[in-house]
């Protein structure tokens, strides 16, 4: 059966677009990123010729042409929504800087965390999508989103969320994604998960609620995600909230690398956040003093 997987592989690599799923016997599941009837007739007939060749070499030929299944997945960028440049999202131009050298790395794991609706999901897919472009190369993206309307330019995205826990590990293992982003890691089995792609050296991006980066990173040791573990792999965790002042929303954002000594460093934006509000006061001092000064009058 080996052999014949492997002719089928190679029937396959040489079209553009198509990239084999699943194949579990004579069932195979492709993903196609772009829906073209005469791609699909091409893929039938060499997937029939596939059957004929595997027909001949296996024994119960019968029971093999009776299980065999096609299946096309298809890339949909309809109502997708592409991710916002990193300077858009309110770092300042230290953690910038310091973003800028980590998309280099090809593995390990980053951690964003934050409480919820703090854009800790947008942080995501704005450092992928980053990624990818400075890259200069297509990617293949393994993703675990709730919200399934994000587009990554120059990257294949197989989506993972709702499959079945063992099913997702086979797929990491056998397929060995570029990166790796989970949307939530929420218990024990996404840990596992996580543990199996930084052996398997892929790239880690996951999101975990929480109240601080302390609480986030104790709570991954509970999930399986060991200090041995992170002290080896981990390259980043970005601690978000949202800072509400007079009608402004600003980011605010603490960014912690370890260094060589496995020491963190914290490069954060509370200042700017902080200058940010005192000019606003500056700007709407002279209308309190001239509203002021209107009451005093009246009186």
């Amino acid at each position: 059966m080996k052999k014949c997987q492997f002719k089928l592989n190679d029937t396959f690599c040489s079209l553009n677009c198509v990239e084999i799923l699943e194949q579990h016997g004579s069932h195979i599941t492709f993903f196609l990123k772009r829906k073209d009837i005469s791609l699909e007739i091409k893929l039938k007939k060499a997937f029939e010729q596939f059957v004929d060749y595997a027909s001949k070499t296996i024994k119960n030929a019968k029971k093999f042409k009776k299980v065999t299944k096609i299946k096309f997945i298809y890339a949909d960028f309809s109502d997708r929504k592409t991710p916002l440049p990193l300077h858009f999202l309110g770092f300042n131009q230290v953690q910038l800087e310091k973003l800028e050298q980590l998309v280099k790395v090809k593995r390990g794991f980053f951690l964003i965390t934050g409480k919820p609706l703090t854009g800790k999901t947008t942080t995501v897919l704005s450092l992928v999508n980053r990624m990818v472009k400075k890259s200069g190369k297509e990617m293949k993206i393994f993703t675990a989103f709730k919200d399934r309307h994000n587009q990554i330019e120059g990257a294949v995205s197989v989506e993972l969320f709702e499959e079945p826990y063992s099913k997702v590990i086979r797929k990491i293992c056998f397929h060995k994604p570029d990166i790796l982003v989970i949307d939530d890691i929420e218990n024990a089995k996404t840990g596992f998960i996580i543990r199996k792609a930084l052996k398997n050296d892929i790239l880690v991006f996951a999101v975990h609620c929480s109240e601080n980066e302390t609480t986030s990173l104790v709570k991954l040791q509970s999930y399986g995600i060991s200090r041995r573990l992170l002290d080896k792999n981990l390259n980043a965790v970005i601690f978000q909230d949202l800072n509400y002042f007079e009608g402004e929303i600003s980011l605010l954002a603490d960014l912690i690398i370890p260094d060589k000594n496995k020491n963190y460093e914290h490069f954060n934006n509370y200042m700017d956040v902080t200058i940010k509000g005192l000019n606003i006061l500056k700007k709407k001092m002279p209308v309190i003093e001239a509203q002021e000064n209107t009451k005093s009058e009246v009186k």
